[in-house]
């Protein structure tokens, strides 16, 4: 990688030792949070990467992503969220 791109990058990710190597964009987060959120961006580029480098990682993330999605959802949801008059 070009120096001036390591200089002007927010965030550099390693996804084969799943570190983050330079992060401008949080400092709080983890590899894992990180990933997730440019997963919901680029997820089309992430899947074909992440299928070939560590399935089983990506698996992982994908049903932690899943869970996050239901729990969301159910928040929503009328029934697991009733008014009390």
């Amino acid at each position: 990688m070009r120096q001036k791109d390591r200089n002007m990058a927010k965030v550099i990710m390693n996804l084969s030792t799943k570190q983050v190597e330079i992060n401008r964009f949080n400092d709080n987060k983890d590899f894992n949070e990180i990933f997730k959120y440019f997963f919901k961006g680029y997820h089309k580029y992430i899947t074909e990467v992440m299928a070939k480098i560590d399935p089983v990682y990506f698996n992982s993330m994908l049903d932690e992503l899943q869970k996050e999605v239901d729990a969301e959802e159910s928040a929503l949801t009328p029934e697991s969220n009733p008014t009390t008059l």
